[in-house]
């Protein structure tokens, strides 16, 4: 939700240019001489006081689901089982991925594995991988049957 928001908000005051991976800002220096005597660009300083007062009055709008979004991430990043049970273990990465989601960060399937197998200890991760492993190839086992199966009904 907040995404669609903030979204709208650079859409309404026409800030692509702020958030456009092919704009740049202008020069900092002109040219060379104007580096060597430190004189910056004009329109530079424009251009960095405008992005920076946007940067501001977003994050007054939107910095609270900012901060939820970052320290969830980094809780997803982080979290380890340690004496926790798996119970335990999983509902906290759940819960984390759940409150990722309510700020409109919905994580991958293969991120939240991937988290959790971070977080499982180094004697515990070759079992969940190769449970994991196992999992896909009886996935990839059942199109393969999917696919022949219905190749030879088609015949």
């Amino acid at each position: 939700m907040w995404r669609q928001q903030v979204q709208a908000a650079i859409r309404d005051h026409n800030l692509h240019y702020f958030v456009s991976d092919s704009a740049s800002p202008p020069l900092m220096y002109v040219d060379e001489a104007a580096h060597d005597q430190g004189k910056v660009n004009q329109e530079f300083l424009d251009w960095e006081q405008l992005d920076q007062l946007w940067v501001v009055k977003l994050l007054d709008r939107f910095g609270e689901h900012f901060n939820e979004y970052f320290a969830s991430q980094i809780q997803l990043l982080s979290t380890k089982k340690l004496f926790m049970s798996i119970y335990e273990f999983l509902h906290k990465i759940k819960s984390v991925v759940d409150q990722l989601d309510s700020v409109g960060h919905c994580v991958s399937v293969n991120d939240h594995i991937t988290a959790i197998l971070n977080g499982l200890s180094l004697l515990a991760r070759p079992v969940a991988e190769m449970m994991t492993l196992e999992q896909r190839i009886e996935k990839d086992q059942r199109e393969v049957d999917s696919a022949y199966g219905s190749e030879n009904l088609a015949q």
